[in-house]
């Protein structure tokens, strides 16, 4: 399998951060509603998508994957 570039690293990084703070902040406003219990939702908020952090043997697929749908939403980008 070919390696990433720094800068498919890189976009990765900034791309997963973006998703994970967007996760949280919509649980967050979901936990203000009836049933929904707010200790529950801001913790889910915090740990999720962790797992693309947690396991290195992970990394390098999500990597491409983010790189696929950049490749499709962008162009190409040169390595």
């Amino acid at each position: 399998m070919k390696k990433p570039t720094r800068e498919m690293f890189e976009n990765f990084k900034t791309r997963t951060r973006r998703h994970i703070d967007l996760v949280a902040h919509y649980l967050n406003l979901l936990s203000d509603y009836p049933g929904i219990d707010p200790d529950e939702a801001r913790s889910r908020g915090k740990s999720h998508d962790r797992d693309k952090y947690a396991d290195p043997s992970l990394i390098i697929p999500y990597i491409w994957v983010t790189e696929y749908h950049r490749a499709n939403n962008e162009g190409p980008v040169s390595t």
